[in-house]
């Protein structure tokens, strides 16, 4: 069983001030109110991919992003990296084998 010696109800806006300056108590346990932890849910932010880039043509040319897909002349390719034109790799699809 824990016993908890430093318990500290804190405001969303003050610990991520806290997390920003390094002054957390790592021994201490915070606790958010619940309204909090929505509006902190409702802050993060994604971030923004060009639609455009999702899905490549070109696999000549360096990814854009890792995971990045490409369809080429009836081939699927998805980059490893973006370390240049060598990252893509081939997806290989077996064929459905239905008795």
């Amino acid at each position: 069983m824990a016993v908890l010696r430093k318990a500290i109800l804190i405001g969303y806006d003050k610990l991520s001030q806290m997390i920003d300056s390094n002054t957390i108590d790592e021994e201490a346990v915070y606790f958010l109110s619940g309204k909090d932890v929505v509006n902190a849910i409702k802050n993060i932010q994604t971030p923004s991919v060009d639609s455009s880039k999702l899905v490549a043509t070109d696999v000549t040319k360096t990814p854009d992003f890792a995971g990045q897909v490409a369809v080429s002349y009836g081939q699927i390719y998805i980059a490893e990296s973006t370390e240049g034109p060598g990252a893509w790799r081939i997806v290989l699809l077996q064929p459905n084998d239905h008795l």
